[in-house]
């Protein structure tokens, strides 16, 4: 990546928990950006899970 010796201007991401598995989960999709110096740029988009064991 040319991002090793480069110095970054703006890094930003957003994201936004929806709930998931009637409740038993979370599920997190985001947007990631970075720019740097010159004409570098970085975009990333994804998505987190986060599940929950139920105790009963």
């Amino acid at each position: 990546m040319a991002f090793a010796n480069a110095t970054i201007l703006l890094e930003a991401e957003l994201g936004y928990g929806l709930a998931a598995l009637n409740g038993r989960g979370l599920l997190t999709p985001y947007a990631r950006m970075a720019l740097t110096e010159g004409t570098d740029q970085a975009w990333h988009l994804g998505r987190a899970w986060r599940l929950r064991s139920d105790s009963t």
